[in-house]
């Protein structure tokens, strides 16, 4: 959920052309989204204007997957039952997280029926809330990823994913139980439940400056972090490693969020890295 726009330094932009080094071959474009900015960002880089140039777009999951979830993956978002919440943590902390609970989403009484959530699933789900509450203008039916993808199959682009919702849960969801239950409690031990960090997360997105948006997330999920290797570390190789695998062939315009960008593990040195080049797009507007 992450990302920038004003800053010309090297890492500074959220929309990337990226070219093959095969002379012949087509560019493609790289747009880095945030699910706390609107979906009129799109039209600061006149996105829909890169539709023709493409044959196929790509987000990280296909939006046709999203609207048919497989029942099966919930058992993704089930902890073993030697880990709910209630044996992971100390009837002190639970009642904090209760009052937490009830705080951010006005609701009294979840707890007993989370109890079996992954610590992951369940600040993914108050992350939910929690936005509309720093960024007042959020709606959630308006999320810039998705809007770009539905503008492309409106405009009778084939739109496909990255990956698979399953492998995506597996990322979200899969790092050590406990360590999910510590981040859990840190974080709704921030001052406001973190929102003041969302509200800088969109800051440097709305500012274009990535630069500042990959510092912010650093001092969130440092390289090495169990979160950071499984939601950005591999998913960005295994990312790479299928697109690689055509690109010199085709045009694509892939539409991931922002935090995939940057950083030593980020899309942009890993094209590099593959002889391709790579150049920061500037706004139109």
């Amino acid at each position: 959920m992450l990302s920038a726009i004003c800053t010309l330094a090297a890492n500074a932009q959220i929309f990337w052309k990226v070219t093959p080094p095969d002379a012949n071959a087509r560019p493609s474009y790289l747009f880095g989204t945030h699910h706390g900015a609107p979906a009129a960002v799109a039209d600061r880089f006149a996105l829909s204007d890169y539709y023709a140039l493409v044959d196929t777009v790509y987000g990280e999951v296909s939006p046709d997957e999203l609207t048919t979830p497989d029942a099966s993956l919930t058992q993704l978002m089930v902890t073993p039952a030697d880990s709910t919440l209630d044996k992971l943590y100390t009837p002190d902390e639970l009642g904090e997280i209760d009052r937490a609970l009830t705080d951010i989403t006005g609701q009294p009484g979840l707890l007993p029926m989370i109890n079996a959530m992954k610590p992951a699933v369940i600040s993914t789900m108050l992350l939910q809330h929690l936005l509309p509450k720093a960024l007042p203008d959020f709606d959630i039916n308006q999320q810039l990823d998705l809007t770009i993808l539905a503008k492309a199959k409106e405009a009778g682009k084939p739109v496909r994913g990255l990956e698979s919702v399953g492998r995506q849960m597996q990322a979200l969801f899969n790092t050590p139980v406990a360590y999910q239950a510590k981040e859990l409690l840190e974080e709704l031990r921030q001052e406001g439940y973190g929102v003041n960090k969302l509200r800088s997360l969109t800051d440097a997105y709305m500012a274009n400056d990535l630069t500042h948006l990959q510092q912010i997330m650093e001092a969130e999920l440092p390289d090495g972090d169990p979160q950071h290797v499984e939601m950005i570390e591999k998913r960005n190789a295994e990312w790479v490693n299928f697109l690689i695998g055509f690109l010199p062939t085709t045009s694509a315009l892939i539409v991931v969020g922002a935090g995939h960008l940057p950083g030593n593990a980020g899309l942009l040195d890993a094209f590099r890295s593959a002889g391709y080049n790579v150049e920061p797009i500037a706004p139109k507007n």
